[in-house]
């Protein structure tokens, strides 16, 4: 009893010894590959298809807000500034309108110290007025323009008529039968000048041969200034 045991117990040892590692159906996986390798093989590919969870969420509209939100000061500094070349004026192109400190002698049409405002009409007229201290008096000034040259450097022909409101320079003193008690406060001035007028810097000098309504002789006028172009 006990040899018939043995035998089938060295049998079923045969026949277990005689079978492979791989006890899965054929072509499950190759017979070349140990146990040991198939389960490599599987955390390999279990690592692969993991994926981290995410979360559920409009993110795509938060991202566009985000977006928006740090594009909003761009778009209203673009608001302001014109970088086109019709918003923008070139360094050499002649201001339309200047204001300007102007300083002369007593036939200045602006006084002794004054200003005036320099409208530019077209390209090559001027048309200007203003007032300044004659001492006495205010003196007021009207003064026409034409431009010769371009590049904002131009030669001037100046007309202007000037007055003050106390002294009476219309009249000759100097003269044998001059009037003192005469009531002519205007003259008139005709000449010829320079005018650096290019971007937003304005620099004028003119000289005028004057008249006046009551004299026939001559006066002369000088005035000039500094300004700011806009």
């Amino acid at each position: 009893m006990s040899t018939l045991a043995s035998g089938r117990a060295r049998a079923v040892d045969k026949k277990w010894a005689r079978q492979e590692s791989n006890l899965h159906a054929p072509g499950y996986e190759p017979d070349a590959l140990t146990v040991e390798l198939r389960a490599r093989r599987r955390a390999h590919s279990t690592l692969v298809g993991w994926r981290a969870p995410t979360v559920q969420g409009n993110t795509g509209l938060v991202r566009t807000l985000a977006l928006l939100a740090a594009l909003m000061p761009s778009l209203a500094f673009a608001d302001v500034i014109d970088l086109s070349r019709e918003g923008r004026r070139d360094r050499g192109q002649p201001a339309t309108l200047v204001v300007r400190a102007e300083g002369g002698n007593e036939f200045a049409p602006y006084g002794y110290v004054g200003g005036c405002v320099s409208w530019m009409i077209d390209d090559y007229d001027v048309i200007e007025g203003g007032a300044g201290g004659g001492f006495p008096g205010l003196q007021l000034g009207l003064a026409l323009r034409r431009l010769f040259g371009e590049g904002g450097q131009y030669l001037f022909a100046e007309l202007f008529l000037a007055g003050n409101t106390k002294v009476d320079r219309g009249v000759d003193k100097s003269a044998p039968q001059a009037n003192p008690a005469g009531n002519s406060s205007l003259w008139t001035g005709l000449g010829f000048g320079f005018e650096q007028r290019s971007g937003f810097l304005d620099l004028s000098v003119a000289g005028n041969i004057v008249f006046t309504s009551t004299s026939l002789s001559p006066h002369w006028s000088v005035h000039g200034g500094l300004g700011f172009g806009f």
